[in-house]
Formats: C-alpha cells, sequence, structure tokens
C-alpha cells in the first residue's frame, strides 16, 4: 500500500483483466530458390502478386519452391520467404561510360580598369557543365570568387559583396557570361575557369591550298558518333563549310555554315572515323584542298570517358535480370540533365527525368533518384564521375550475365550456417530457426528431399517447439519405396535412419499443376499444396481440426497426381507404424489429403497433426499470455490470476471443439515452498484433446422379422 500524509482522495488504477490474446496459425516459413529477389534476407509476403512482384514468376528449371509458395498463398496470406542463390549467381550488369568534359583554367573574361562595372563574355568552350564555372577578380575590397548556382546565377563564395549576383547570369548552352559588378574591378583580369562537355576547335592538320588527305587521332579518343563536326574553307567553294560524321564511320560531303546549302567537298567513299580510337581519314575532292589559313580543320566532338563510368545492375541476381534494359536520352531543353528509361521483356517500366551526374546534388543525382526506388536496377558511379552525365543512347541496351546459378545450389545452401563471416548474419533455415526473431508456424523446404534439410527442419521445429515442418518425399516414388525412404530402409539403408517427430508430418506422391506464366503443366512437391489446405482449415475451421478429408483437404489447383495407391497400399502407407499421409484422386470429388499423421512412430495422440497443432497453438498462446505475470509476487494472488487468465480461454477451445476437457492446477500443491524457494512458479494443464474420426464403422445388422431390437447382442 502507498503511504499518505496529507489527507485527501487517491484513485489507483488495478488492472487484473489478464486475458489470452488470439493468435494467428498458419504462418509459414519457407527456404529456396527462386527467379529473383533478396538473397538469404527475410522477405514477409502476403499475396501472390506481392511473391511475383519480389521474387518473380515460377519456372521449373530454376525450382519448385515458387510453386510451393504460390500454392500456399492462393489461400494463406502471411509466408516469410528466404531465397537462396549457387555460388555463382552475379546480378545483370552493364557500364555506360560517362561523358568527357574538358577543363578550362583562368580564361579572361575581361580586364578591370577600375571603372568598367559590366563584362559580357563568350566563354571558348561550351555547352559549359553546370555548377563548374568559377569567376575570379580582384575589386579595391580584395580578391573574390563567385560561383554559378546551376540554374543559370552565380553565388560569391569568397570576399565582399562586389559582384550583383541577381543581375548576373550565365548561358551554358551557349557559354555567354554577364557579369555586373558592383565594385569595379582593378586593374588585372577578370578569369573564369569552368568545365564544358566534349572537345571544340581541335586542329585535324595546316592547310596549305594542296593537301586534300588528313589523318589524325583525335586527343580523347571514344568520340561519340554524331557529335563530330570539321569546319574548313574549300578552295572552289571558298567559304566557310561544316562537314558532319554520319553516325555510321562516314562523313557527309560538307554544307555551307552560313546557310546549311549542301556542296560537295568531301569524298564521303574514302573518308572514314573509328569512333573507339579517334581515327579520322579525311579525303577532300579535287579542286577542294582546304586554304591556308582556313583555321586548320578545327574539329569539335563529344567523347567518352572510360575510366569514369555507370554501372548498372539488376537489383538482384538470377536470369531474369536479362531481360532488363535502358536508354539515357536527352533533355529536350537542358544539355545538362537528361532522363533513363528502364525497360522490361521490352516494354517500359520504369522513367526518370531531369537526372544530373552529381552526387553533391542530393535531390537529381541519379544515383540519389535511382537506387532505393527502382524495382529493377541500382546505379553506381566508378571514378570520378562528378558533374558528368552519362554517354546517351536512345536504343535500348540490355544488361548480361545475370544468373542465379541454381544448378549448383546444395542442400548445404538450404541448411544454411547460423553465422556467415562474410554477410555477417545467419543464412538459410537459419535464418527462420529463431522464434523470438520470427513468427511461425510451419516450415517448409519445398522439393529438398535429402535427409539433411529433412533432419534440419525437424531439429529447428523441435528446438523452436512452436512449428511443425512439411516433408516432402522424393519425385516419383512408388508406395513402397516412399516407406522405405520416410524409414530409412532398402535402398535407404545406410544413407539415414527413420524420420521421427511429432512437429514434422510428410505427404505423397508429388501433385501436377498448370503453370500459367509459361503455359505448362508441371510437377510440384506436395508441400506446397498441404500448406493451402492448413490455411483453408484455419480460416474455415480451427487449426486443431484435421487438415484432412473431403470438407477441408481438397487441392483445389491439382490436375493430377503421380500416383494412384491402392487400398492395400493405402495400407501400407499408414499403418504398421508407418506414416506417410497419402493424397488420393477421387471420382466427382477431386484431388484430397487423406491423412494426418505425424512422423511420431510411437502412439500417442501427438502421431496426430490435429493434436500436434492444438498444442503448438495452446502453447504459444499461453505462454504469450502469462509472460505478464513474471516477476510478479509468488503468491495466492498471482496463481489465481494465471487460473483466471487460462481456464476462459481453454473453455472457449473446449467449445470450439478442440478439447473434451482439461483441468487448470495453479495452487500451492504445485508450487510448494521448495519451488518458491527456487523463484519458480508451477502450474499444471492436464488436456484430453478431440481426436479425429478417421475411421467410421458401419454394421449392417440383419435380424428376424420378429426380433426385439433393444434385446438384441452381437
Amino acid at each position: 500500500m502507498s503511504v499518505y500524509v496529507s489527507p485527501g482522495v487517491y484513485v489507483r488504477e488495478i488492472d487484473l483483466s489478464l486475458y489470452v490474446p488470439a493468435l494467428s496459425t498458419t504462418i509459414v516459413g519457407m527456404v529456396g530458390r527462386s527467379t529473383r529477389g533478396p538473397v538469404n534476407e527475410k522477405t514477409y509476403i502476403t499475396s501472390q502478386q506481392q511473391f511475383v512482384e519480389v521474387f518473380g514468376p515460377p519456372d521449373s528449371t530454376v525450382g519448385y519452391e515458387t510453386y510451393a509458395a504460390l500454392q500456399y498463398l492462393r489461400r494463406g496470406r502471411q509466408l516469410w520467404f528466404v531465397r537462396i542463390t549457387g555460388p555463382a549467381a552475379t546480378e545483370a550488369s552493364n557500364t555506360v561510360d560517362a561523358l568527357g568534359v574538358t577543363p578550362v583554367a583562368d580564361e579572361v573574361v575581361g580586364t578591370g580598369d577600375t571603372s568598367i562595372l559590366i563584362f559580357d563574355h563568350t566563354l571558348v568552350g561550351y555547352p559549359v557543365v553546370k555548377g563548374t564555372t568559377v569567376v575570379s577578380a580582384t575589386t579595391a575590397t580584395g580578391a573574390f570568387e563567385a560561383t554559378d548556382n546551376s540554374v543559370g546565377g552565380f553565388i560569391e563564395d569568397t570576399g565582399g559583396a562586389d559582384l550583383d549576383t541577381a543581375a548576373s547570369t550565365i548561358n551554358y548552352e551557349t557559354g555567354t557570361v554577364h557579369l555586373v559588378f558592383k565594385v569595379a574591378p582593378t586593374a588585372t583580369d577578370v578569369t573564369a575557369s569552368y568545365s564544358y562537355w566534349g572537345v571544340n576547335d581541335e586542329s585535324l592538320g595546316t592547310a596549305d591550298d594542296a593537301t586534300l588527305v588528313f589523318s589524325h587521332t583525335l586527343a580523347k579518343g571514344n568520340a561519340i558518333a554524331s557529335s563530330v563536326s570539321v569546319t574548313t574553307t574549300p578552295t572552289a567553294i571558298a567559304v566557310p563549310v561544316v562537314i558532319y560524321d554520319d553516325g555510321a564511320g562516314g562523313f557527309s560531303t560538307g554544307a555551307k555554315v552560313s546557310d546549311g546549302t549542301l556542296v560537295d567537298a568531301v569524298d564521303v567513299s574514302a573518308s572514314t572515323i573509328n569512333y573507339a580510337t579517334g581515327e579520322i581519314h579525311l579525303v577532300f575532292n579535287t579542286g577542294e584542298a582546304p586554304v591556308t589559313g582556313s583555321d586548320d580543320l578545327l574539329c569539335d566532338y563529344s567523347y567518352v570517358n572510360t575510366t569514369d563510368t555507370y554501372t548498372i545492375d539488376a537489383i538482384s541476381s538470377g536470369e531474369w535480370g536479362n531481360q532488363i534494359a535502358y536508354t539515357f536520352e536527352p533533355s529536350d531543353t537542358d544539355n545538362a540533365v537528361f532522363k533513363l528509361m528502364v525497360y522490361y521483356e521490352g516494354g517500359v517500366v520504369e522513367r526518370y527525368d531531369n537526372l544530373v551526374g552529381d552526387p553533391n546534388d542530393g535531390t537529381n543525382d541519379i544515383t540519389t533518384r535511382v537506387n532505393g526506388v527502382s524495382e529493377y536496377i541500382t546505379v553506381a558511379e566508378i571514378g570520378t564521375v562528378v558533374l558528368f552525365g552519362p554517354q546517351e543512347t536512345t536504343t535500348p541496351v540490355s544488361l548480361i550475365g545475370g544468373s542465379s546459378d541454381a544448378s549448383n545450389i546444395s542442400a548445404a545452401d538450404i541448411i544454411g550456417l547460423a553465422w556467415d563471416e562474410t554477410l555477417q548474419q545467419p543464412t538459410g533455415l537459419q535464418l527462420l530457426a529463431s522464434p523470438s526473431a520470427t513468427d511461425l508456424n510451419v516450415l517448409a523446404a519445398p522439393g529438398w528431399s535429402e535427409a539433411g534439410v529433412v533432419n534440419e527442419l525437424i531439429n529447428i521445429c523441435e528446438t523452436r517447439a512452436d512449428c511443425m515442418a512439411i516433408i516432402d518425399p522424393p519425385s516419383d516414388l512408388r508406395p513402397s519405396e516412399v516407406v522405405d525412404w520416410h524409414n530409412g530402409q532398402g535402398d535407404y539403408v545406410g544413407a539415414h535412419a527413420a524420420f521421427n517427430s511429432s512437429y514434422a508430418a510428410m505427404y505423397w506422391p508429388w501433385v501436377k499443376v498448370y503453370d500459367s506464366y509459361n503455359r505448362q503443366y508441371v510437377w510440384t512437391p506436395p508441400s506446397g499444396h498441404v500448406l493451402a489446405v492448413f490455411a483453408y482449415t484455419d480460416q474455415a475451421t480451427e487449426s486443431w481440426f484435421a487438415p484432412a478429408g473431403l470438407n477441408r483437404g481438397r487441392v483445389v489447383s491439382g490436375v493430377d497426381i503421380a500416383y494412384d495407391p491402392t487400398r492395400g497400399e493405402m495400407d501400407l502407407l499408414y499403418g504398421d507404424g508407418n506414416a506417410v499421409n497419402p493424397i488420393e484422386r477421387f471420382t466427382k470429388d477431386g484431388i484430397v489429403v487423406w491423412g494426418q499423421r505425424t512422423l511420431q512412430r510411437e502412439p500417442t495422440s501427438l502421431d496426430r497433426i490435429n493434436v500436434r497443432r492444438l498444442l503448438l497453438y495452446l502453447r504459444k498462446v499461453i505462454s504469450t499470455a502469462v509472460r505478464y505475470l513474471v516477476f510478479e509476487p509468488n503468491d495466492e494472488t498471482t496463481w489465481k490470476l494465471f487460473g483466471h487468465a487460462v481456464t476462459p480461454f481453454l473453455n472457449d477451445v473446449r467449445q470450439r471443439r478442440g478439447l473434451y476437457d482439461f483441468r487448470v492446477k495453479c495452487d500451492e500443491t504445485t508450487n510448494t515452498p521448495a519451488v518458491v524457494d527456487r523463484n519458480q512458479l508451477n502450474a499444471q494443464i492436464f488436456l484430453k484433446p478431440t481426436k479425429a474420426a478417421e475411421f467410421i464403422q458401419v454394421d449392417l445388422v440383419i435380424t428376424s422379422s420378429g426380433a426385439n431390437f433393444d434385446e438384441i447382442l452381437y
């Protein structure tokens, strides 16, 4: 009791309303292969559509696990999926060379004389890369620098407020600079340092009125097709002419600079350019040799910087990434920005406009805009790509080299490691081994029948003690063979021991389904269909109802089963200590799960799935509720709180046909002084679980017409 000193009314809240909460009963954990998706990472999936979006459509050449997941998600809605790939799995990838830029240092914009406030100048190189222009000058107040603000203006960086930044401008396309000073520069040069895309005015040679052939290797090499132009004055034409490359390794005949009129200046059959090496071989027609003083054949071109590249990768490994393509297209209005189009299987799936190649731009840099947003690709900048854009291409370029290496996935990959030193995390099934990290009711590795995988599934479920495993036998086994396999007998002597646990169940045979994604019929492992039956059972009835029979055990998507057992073979599968749950075909009723045994061989109530699932449910729900009693005083009040929480819940389960009867005992008989002194609270719950009517016997007793039914003995 609290101690009160001054008079007053003191109100306290005493909460004795502890109750047992409702919990999900068909949360599935699944490990296996898929065509795409994150690797060795738990992903929570709630629908077929979401599964296909994340892990891709089914592919029988990759594995059966996707089919099983989709079968479960027909009726279930809580799936933890862990994708596994082979050791040589790779993401599809390709590289895009960055556009080359030419830096210019200290180009003179004008010379101050302490009176000139306005300077207009056209930079030698353009288009100018945004954010690279730095203007330097000295005024009466001292030296200062101003940097362009990437939107056509300037920001003063150092010195006083000598530049009128509101009136000063730069046109990136044309290279024109308009500087307005508040304080006139002194009698020193006003300079600009900047970068511009491509190369302007590289000389191909010296004109002398006679030379017709000019061979030259561009200084930058790696010229971009359709970006090369040569300006000169042919002898007979006698006016400046511009000659363009044709985008295919040749040149045009030429056009007048003044009005674009086509002229016959170049021998197009002999003139060539190798874009990769930058080698130019330009042949002028007879009589059209460039005249002396015609600017020595000035060549402008754009080029790519092969050391500064963008790497485009699929977001996950697998062959699916080879269906991804991309284009980098120019902006219609701004040379400094570009757009990225992403294609999948020939169609546009994503578009990103107004991108820049500037990691310092936290808004529009390509890596900022794409990575973590795209559902298909990631982009990485290699080298010093700062302020460079990618080479533009309007023809989709495909990613290549993607592989899931599915054929080399082994049982060890499915089992996984408790701790992978490289990944710094568990892998495979070990990602689902901790009950505190992942809430599960059922665990499966569809299609994996290796003894190591089966035993690990069982071991995890027994250790967690809150879920059970669904086991798949190998495909194409006959009844006697599958019995030998699960008993470790016959051909399997020495390969593995019998599988024996109430925390696992096995079903047979495999089931054929129609794969609408690939328009074909596929044999699939039974586990996915059984998981769907579990989910439907929980939705339609309760988890302690047998997930089998005509009412709840229908395999709705199955079109055929791999083997139709006879009655004698059914007896072999389900009797004589064997525990193979058959999937049968019934005329007019379809394909049905027709058994509900666990793999426990000891004849107790736990050799039935409905009882095992009842115990799993009770164990998880009751432990979740009564953990709120931990650290409470270990006395009669707490013992009663335990009973008050658990008894109504078990009454409810009994009314819902899960129990015939029960008794809860938590008092001084279970909590003796010795127990209490160990800081321990003991409770006992006695259960009479409901059994399923698996064998219905009907006796038709024929009597004489005068017999009294009340007196008949037989």
